[in-house]
């Protein structure tokens, strides 16, 4: 389970100038628990996909700062915690970085082997890592290479999601995919809220948690924090505000607009 933020703009701005520094550091201050790495992903001037990943600790807002001032229509950012069998490796780093799509979950396919049996075998020799995200990601890219000619990424994400939300009926689905100056979203949660053993297991008290780590903690938020800038975040970054996305829905944020599908 981790921490997700997308920003979508009609003319290229740095993260700081589409949420502000005050939200910025908020979010980093969340790498003090989701410590297992983090990464960035951003589209430049000609739509061409970029991504920068760490397996180390997010150290605050300067680095974060620093990482996202590259100017971008679209984006996302990454801070991990990982699921057992699934270390702080570069293999398991996201956003992943494939085809020219950048891709980031949050949530856990457990166990990993029924996705993995949607895969032929020659995309599963070209895993890198051990994460059932990285299995997602594949999914997504094997079902837009057979898809009919005109499917795009949004299609085959949306075919994705309910093939394993058949295979995974309370599994959390939540994903951010980068394309084309746009990000696709989904917002499925099977029902789970935050890993709390989980986070006890690492020594974090509950009563401290950061806020928006109970029930709510996988409703993505959509946020308009300005004229032109769309943003998605998961719970944590309480400047931002916001309102939680429909659940189980698959939407195409753009700079001209947002369309969303149901799953079900």
């Amino acid at each position: 389970m981790s921490r997700m933020l997308a920003i979508v703009a009609r003319r290229p701005l740095s993260a700081a100038e589409t949420i502000g520094t005050g939200a910025l550091s908020e979010f980093a201050g969340l790498a003090r628990l989701h410590a297992d790495g983090w990464g960035t992903a951003w589209c430049d001037e000609t739509g061409t996909a970029h991504a920068s990943t760490s397996i180390e600790p997010l150290s605050g807002l300067a680095e974060l700062d620093l990482a996202t001032r590259q100017p971008s229509r679209a984006r996302l950012v990454y801070l991990r915690f990982a699921s057992r069998g699934a270390p702080a490796v570069p293999g398991n780093s996201q956003p992943f970085l494939r085809d020219g799509m950048a891709f980031q979950h949050n949530g856990a396919l457990t166990p990993r082997e029924p996705a993995l049996s949607l895969l032929d075998p020659a995309t599963t020799r070209g895993l890198v890592g051990t994460t059932d995200s990285e299995v997602y990601f594949a999914l997504v890219r094997r079902r837009l290479e057979n898809a009919p000619p005109g499917t795009g990424a949004l299609e085959a994400t949306i075919e994705t999601a309910r093939i394993l939300r058949e295979h995974y009926p309370s599994a959390c689905l939540n994903a951010l995919v980068l394309v084309d100056d746009a990000v696709i979203v989904v917002q499925s949660s099977g029902g789970s809220g935050a890993p709390l053993s989980a986070f006890a297991d690492r020594g974090q008290r509950l009563d401290d948690l950061p806020p928006g780590h109970g029930a709510e903690y996988n409703r993505l938020r959509l946020v308009t924090p300005t004229s032109g800038v769309l943003v998605v975040s998961t719970t944590g970054t309480a400047a931002l505000g916001g309102a939680g996305l429909p659940e189980d829905t698959v939407s195409r944020i753009a700079p001209d607009g947002i369309t969303t599908f149901a799953l079900n």
